[in-house]
């Protein structure tokens, strides 16, 4: 799906009357392959100045957001995690999975920039995540386990055994 962005924080101005000589706020953007801090920099002044030409903007990076680094998650289709956890959801769960990008960031991501293959699959609505109403429900939790459980045997065990088909 598209990238996304969202405005954090938002300061400025000493009180209601008085109009503020300045608007700071801090912007996320949960970057795609072939992103960069360079490019999204760029498009976020080109964004600004399309609004309002005449503006004196200023865009800072903050350094400190680079403490942890936040790299977009990518992995093939055609990987073998994609194409086995794909084939055991089928066969475990009976449900043809859907692979598709998420607009979040988790700790896969991190996984992956030190060189360990990673994918986000689990029990729950991703519509719920962090919020006052999040729950997952026995039922997905304990097919979740089974399918970890049968994913690491694949992948990890004594012998190599294939008791699906992969999709093509």
């Amino acid at each position: 799906g598209p990238a996304t962005y969202n405005i954090g924080t938002i300061h400025g101005g000493i009180s209601r009357n008085t109009v503020p000589d300045r608007c700071v706020f801090q912007i996320a953007k949960r970057w795609l392959p072939g992103d960069s801090p360079q490019a999204i920099r760029a498009e976020i002044e080109a964004a600004i100045r399309a609004v309002q030409p005449e503006a004196n903007v200023s865009v800072v990076h903050e350094p400190e957001f680079d403490l942890i680094p936040h790299p977009p998650l990518e992995i093939s289709r055609q990987h073998r995690l994609t194409r086995s956890l794909s084939g055991v959801v089928r066969m475990m769960i009976n449900r043809r999975p859907v692979v598709r990008g998420m607009a979040a960031f988790t700790d896969a991501a991190l996984l992956q920039a030190a060189g360990i293959p990673s994918i986000i699959f689990g029990p729950g609505s991703i519509g719920l995540a962090h919020s006052d109403e999040e729950h997952v429900p026995l039922s997905e939790l304990h097919a979740a386990a089974r399918v970890y459980a049968t994913l690491a045997l694949l992948l990890c065990g004594p012998y190599p055994f294939s008791f699906f088909k992969e999709e093509e």
